[in-house]
């Protein structure tokens, strides 16, 4: 895992004073204005920048960083991740998990048969959706307790109980022909 998460993207500047938009990626983004240290990278490197002032506006975050102190301050941070590092992060409660752990997971079906492993995840208006891809084949499936009764990051896993129809037609057989180390089978 690693040790730093985006939790936003640096939008445009707001006035001459290096205040810069936040898009958050929590869902509880109020508690961000609490933290001190947030990271970005530049050029490969990562930089700290520290909060000097946050408020949260019309259902978005505005952040000024120590050292940021004009618009062209500010405009050289657009769309840079805004990172954390984990420790400065609450625990996480039962059945919380950072959409960040989910890429590389192995996902199965509720009887233990392989469906793939998690590519992406999707952070939708609605719900996360997980991108599982096996071969060739992808299906999304809803990050939600109906669709994914159990996850256990440290475990590597996921279960999932997907409707009919949600995952394509040869995507089981080429999850176990993956995991055997065999090559997909031409359509």
């Amino acid at each position: 895992m690693d040790e730093y998460l985006d939790i936003g993207r640096l939008l445009r500047p707001k006035g001459l004073a290096g205040h810069v938009w936040v898009q958050v990626f929590s869902d509880d983004p109020l508690r961000l204005i609490e933290l001190e240290d947030f990271f970005v990278q530049r050029q490969g490197r990562r930089e700290r920048l520290s909060l000097a002032e946050g408020e949260f506006l019309s259902g978005k975050l505005l952040f000024r960083f120590e050292g940021v102190e004009s618009r062209e301050a500010a405009e050289a941070l657009h769309g840079l991740a805004l990172q954390i590092h984990r420790r400065d992060l609450p625990p996480l409660e039962e059945k919380e998990f950072f959409l960040a752990d989910l890429p590389g997971l192995e996902v199965r079906l509720e009887d233990d048969r392989l469906v793939g492993r998690v590519a992406d995840v999707l952070d939708m208006p609605a719900s996360p959706v997980l991108v599982i891809r096996a071969g060739q084949h992808e299906a999304l499936v809803p990050a939600i307790g109906e669709f994914m009764p159990a996850l256990d990051v440290e475990a590597g896993r996921i279960t999932i109980r997907p409707l009919e129809g949600m995952l394509p037609e040869g995507m089981l057989e080429a999850a176990a022909a993956e995991s055997a180390g065999e090559p997909e089978a031409e359509a």
